[in-house]
C-alpha cells in the first residue's frame, strides 16, 4: 500500500521527479536488467547523462512494504555500473 501511494507517484521509470543536486540531466539507467530485480522490491534507478558535473551520480529508490529506500553512488570521473547495481542488489535483498 505504502509504495502504491508514496512509491509510485514520485519516483515511476521516467524520469525521476526529484533530482540529486548537482545533476543536470539523467537517464532511467538501463545497466540494471531485470536478472538483477528482487522480487517484493520495487526500483527506480537513474544515471547523469553527459556532460557530467564535477561528481558522476547512479541513484536508484527503492520500495518494500512501508520501507523506502534510496542508493546512491557519486564519484569523480565515472561512477561504474557494476559496483552501483551490486549495492542495489544487496540494499534490495535486504529490505525482502
Amino acid at each position: 500500500m505504502v509504495e502504491k501511494k508514496f512509491f509510485h507517484p514520485y519516483f515511476s521509470y521516467g524520469d525521476p521527479v526529484y533530482e540529486v543536486r548537482g545533476t543536470e540531466d539523467v537517464a532511467f539507467d538501463e545497466f540494471l536488467s531485470d536478472n538483477a530485480v528482487v522480487p517484493g522490491v520495487d526500483r527506480a534507478a537513474y544515471v547523469e547523462s553527459r556532460p557530467y558535473g564535477q561528481e558522476h551520480e547512479r541513484y536508484a529508490y527503492l520500495a518494500a512494504g512501508d520501507v523506502l529506500g534510496v542508493v546512491l553512488q557519486s564519484r569523480k570521473g565515472i561512477a561504474h555500473a557494476v559496483p552501483f547495481r551490486q549495492t542495489v542488489v544487496l540494499q534490495s535483498r535486504l529490505l525482502d
